[in-house]
């Protein structure tokens, strides 16, 4: 068997899906000076029809009350305006969805 060389490619998101997310959650983080922080996501259910077909929670509790919606690494108190912190969290998590924090 012949080997082919050649650079290795890695598997992540479309360059322009993870990069409007990032500068969503700058926008928000640094022109309107609103505290964000990442969310956790959906992911796809694995039963195909039926009561649990759909997007469920990627968090790891089977029974999310808030599927998709809430913090999955920071708490609810990170969310931050710092810009050098959103770059961070979003470079590790681009599929992330932008939360703010909001309320009292």
């Amino acid at each position: 068997m012949r080997e082919i060389l050649g650079r290795r490619r890695r598997l992540r998101l479309r360059r322009k899906e993870g990069a409007a997310r990032i500068d969503a959650a700058l926008n928000c983080a640094t022109v309107w000076q609103w505290p964000v922080l990442p969310g956790v996501g959906t992911a796809q259910s694995a039963a195909p029809y039926g009561e649990g077909a759909g997007l469920g929670c990627a968090c790891p509790e089977p029974d999310c009350a808030v599927p998709g919606a809430h913090p999955f690494d920071p708490g609810l108190l990170a969310a931050t305006t710092d810009e050098r912190m959103v770059r961070w969290w979003w470079t590790n998590r681009p599929a992330a969805p932008v939360l703010l924090a909001t309320g009292g």
